[in-house]
């Protein structure tokens, strides 16, 4: 804007010095074309000036917008996912007069992760549920006594039973950050943290939303996995790393307790797995190892801590169908469970009219621990588990219809028949 005014005083000192030249300096024609030309030049100069002006206005906008858009994501408008789930189950015993039990339950899972940096994440996943701990008529007890695949963690037949409580409480939270470790990535997540979700996988047999919901094929029962029904805090240190040429490998471990004192008397845990191909199809093998001093302590032992160790396997045998199975043990006469094995299928797009669908069939295995059930009637429990998963809603509906049989429940303790029966449906809703 000091520019234009210059200029036009320029012009008009100009405009003056012409006036008061001599008339024999040109004649007034001359004097008028020189005029014209200097007022066209002010003109141009005037126009770049205004155009130049735009240009830094336009600039200054744009700076301003990227700042804006810069302090958004530091606040944590940017980075941050959520997901969820609906759950609702219903179970029902089948031939028990009068002992016969009908149990409606269920949970709502939130789930946020924030993308703090590109390599570390916080995240906070919570869950609202209708299940109470060890209430007389809870899942794993129908409907007299306990199955001994629920025990000791209180979960048995029914799988979605939750770890942790409450009208709304925090299922996990905590921070994963990943450092480069040579052409690796060692991933590190803090917090409070389920052992059972990264130890024990199995591709179709891990899910109890969506498949197998006797907790059995889901969670080894041979294992005293710290997380349970009680709703117990568990806090974690947990790691792993892929490696190898196709990162066919994975490594992980981590160390789990309660808070208060930690580090003496809590369990650690490590996993070793492959991932390959067979026949052009995925296949899985998960070897892993548990050290117990939390449930020895807890048991009254202080020195015969318990060792042990799972294995599991799974193979996409052809596109539709895939096979699991898995096997979990222990050395020490604290866990109820000596030894677990089961076995299933998952068949997907059987109907041609339900491309979607699946299907599944399992088969468990249980031996009992004399040593701690002493006068068990059984030391063994067997349990069949069929399912028909329908896909509505492009899979945003899932209804699973189920039967479940289980062969001398409990080893016999408490019970009063050697079968149970079970009838179920379970609505699930991922959003």
């Amino acid at each position: 804007m000091h520019r234009n005014g210059f200029l036009s005083a320029l012009l008009l000192v100009a405009l003056a010095v012409f006036a008061v030249s001599p008339v024999y300096a040109g004649d007034t024609d001359d004097l008028q074309a020189e005029v014209a030309k200097l007022r066209q030049q002010v003109e141009s100069l005037s126009a770049q000036q205004q155009t130049q002006l735009e240009q830094e206005i336009d600039t200054y906008l744009d700076d301003h917008s990227a700042w804006q858009a810069a302090a958004a994501k530091e606040t944590g408008v940017e980075g941050v996912s959520i997901t969820g789930r609906f759950t609702a189950v219903s179970q029902n015993t089948v031939g028990l007069d009068p002992s016969n039990r009908s149990i409606i339950a269920g949970d709502v899972d939130l789930d946020f992760w924030m993308q703090v940096t590109e390599n570390l994440g916080l995240f906070i996943y919570l869950t609202g549920s209708s299940y109470r701990p060890y209430e007389p008529n809870f899942p794993a007890s129908l409907p007299a006594g306990v199955t001994l695949g629920g025990r000791y963690d209180g979960i048995g037949v029914d799988g979605t039973v939750p770890t942790r409580m409450g009208q709304i409480t925090i299922r996990e939270a905590g921070i994963q950050w990943g450092a480069p470790v040579g052409s690796n990535t060692l991933t590190t997540e803090i917090g409070t943290l389920d052992p059972r979700l990264r130890f024990g996988q199995t591709a179709f047999g891990d899910d109890e939303n969506t498949q197998f919901i006797n907790n059995n094929f889901d969670d080894s029962p041979a294992i005293s996995w710290l997380s349970d029904s009680t709703g117990r805090i568990v806090y974690a240190f947990h790691h792993w790393i892929s490696f190898g040429g196709e990162k066919q490998f994975t490594l992980n471990w981590g160390y789990f307790n309660t808070p208060g004192r930690w580090w003496d008397q809590g369990q650690f845990m490590v996993q070793f797995g492959w991932k390959g191909e067979v026949s052009g199809r995925e296949m899985n093998a998960r070897v892993m190892i548990l050290y117990d001093r939390f449930y020895a302590v807890a048991a009254g032992g202080t020195d015969d801590d318990d060792l042990q160790y799972g294995v599991t396997w799974d193979w996409l045998v052809t596109d539709a169908i895939g096979l699991f199975a898995k096997f979990g043990a222990n050395s020490a006469d604290v866990n109820p469970v000596e030894m677990d094995f089961s076995i299933g299928a998952q068949w997907t797009g059987f109907m041609a009219s339900r491309a979607d669908d699946a299907i599944g069939v399992a088969f468990g295995y249980i031996k009992a621990n004399k040593n701690v059930l002493v006068g068990i009637p059984e030391d063994t429990e067997m349990t069949f588990e069929l399912y028909w998963k329908l896909m509505l809603e492009d899979g945003k509906l899932q209804i699973t219809p189920h039967i479940m049989y289980v062969m001398d429940p409990g080893g016999g303790i408490g019970w009063i028949d050697d079968s149970l029966v079970i009838l179920g449906l379970r609505i699930y809703v991922p959003f």
